[in-house]
This record gives structure tokens, C-alpha cells and sequence, in this order.
């Protein structure tokens, strides 16, 4: 056998040996199955709880008794219920095609889960395999509301109030003034009639 016959043979045998994706576990099929109508003992807690913020790491809490399967998953809430999880599992080892999964007796477990900013609104799914029951849990993380009633991620915004100007109003009096020149002053009446007498008096003693 040449060289390039070896080379090609080891080629093949390298990509036999890639080990297959996490999605070929039988228990991924949780995700598939028709859910059950009776009521699960796993408890699914989020923390914090009910609003959701963009690149927020969030606390997620499972907490079961019994032989139980627990797929977590994350998805948009217009999705209803279906599509590609979204944000990042942190603190899990096993998953199916991103979503983590759990196994065995009195499960409880605590895991991280960082929000992304590319949607408004998740919910977060918990598919629960207890003997041949399906179950799921779900707690929805809305928008944040911001002032105007919209619905924003996580950033709320606030509207100034336009600033009042008051304008003071000023009043002004007008004050009537007299010219010197037309008032009469009594001194300079009694003047001029006591110069009228005399000249009276020097008329009359030369007509006489």
C-alpha cells in the first residue's frame, strides 16, 4: 500500500471517530413528545423573575423528586413555544443542541442563563420526562415598560417637562409735570400792582 492509500485510509478512519452530536441522545426527544394533561412536581424558579433585560445573566432553579428528565430551554416569546433557543447555558454539561439537559433521582439543580439583545421578551421552558409523562413548566420574562407605555429591553425612558417662563410685567405711571413759566408767583402780583398805584398817583397830581 503507497503512501497516498495510507493517508487516505487514516482520513476516513479520523472521521469515523468524530464523536456524534449530543442531539443523537434517545432523551432530546423530550422536546418532541405530546405533553401530559396532569401536574409535574418539578419546580422551575427564574431569578430575578418577570422582567426581561438584555445581556442580563439570569438564575435558573429546577428542584424535582422522583426519576425524572429536565431539558431546559429558552425561546422567544412570539415563538409560541417553538424554534431556536436563544441566549447562552452556562454551568451544564449534557445538552440537546444547546439546551441543557438534567437526569436523575431528587433533581436539583442551578444554572446560568445570559439573555442576548436581539429580542424583547423569553420564556423559559422546562420539558420534564417523569416515567412515560411529558410535562413542561414555563416562567415568561416580559419587556421592560418604559414611560410612554411602549415596551423597550430594559431601558426605560423618561420625557422632560418643558420649563414655565415667567414674565414679570412692570407698570409704569406717568407724572404730570407744570412749567415754571406758567405759574404766577404772588410776590410778583403784588409788585406789579403796587407800581400801577403809583403811577395812578403821579398821573393824577399832574393833571391837577
Amino acid at each position: 500500500m503507497d503512501f497516498k492509500t495510507c493517508a487516505a485510509a487514516l482520513l476516513v478512519l479520523g472521521l469515523m471517530a468524530v464523536p456524534v452530536h449530543s442531539n443523537s441522545n434517545p432523551l432530546c426527544g423530550i422536546l418532541n413528545e405530546t405533553l401530559s394533561n396532569s401536574t409535574s412536581n418539578v419546580t422551575l424558579q427564574v431569578i430575578p423573575e418577570t422582567l426581561f433585560y438584555v445581556n442580563h445573566t439570569y438564575t435558573v432553579k429546577l428542584s424535582g423528586t422522583g426519576n425524572i428528565t429536565v431539558i431546559l430551554q429558552a425561546l422567544p416569546s412570539s415563538s409560541n413555544s417553538s424554534g431556536s433557543s436563544v441566549g447562552h447555558w452556562s454551568n451544564t454539561t449534557e445538552h440537546c443542541d444547546g439546551n441543557p439537559l438534567f437526569q436523575g433521582e431528587n433533581v436539583s439543580v442551578s444554572v446560568n442563563w445570559t439573555s442576548p439583545d436581539t429580542v424583547q421578551s423569553v420564556v423559559i421552558y422546562a420539558y420534564i420526562k417523569e416515567g412515560s409523562d411529558i410535562f413542561r413548566n414555563e416562567v415568561r420574562l416580559d419587556a421592560v415598560p418604559d414611560t410612554t407605555g411602549n415596551a423597550t429591553t430594559g431601558n426605560v425612558t423618561t420625557t422632560e417637562k418643558p420649563g414655565t417662563t415667567a414674565t414679570k410685567i412692570t407698570s409704569t405711571t406717568a407724572i404730570q409735570t407744570t412749567s415754571a413759566s406758567s405759574v404766577i408767583h404772588p410776590s410778583s402780583l403784588f409788585m406789579a400792582l403796587t407800581e400801577t398805584i403809583g403811577l395812578l398817583l403821579i398821573t393824577s397830581k399832574l393833571l391837577s
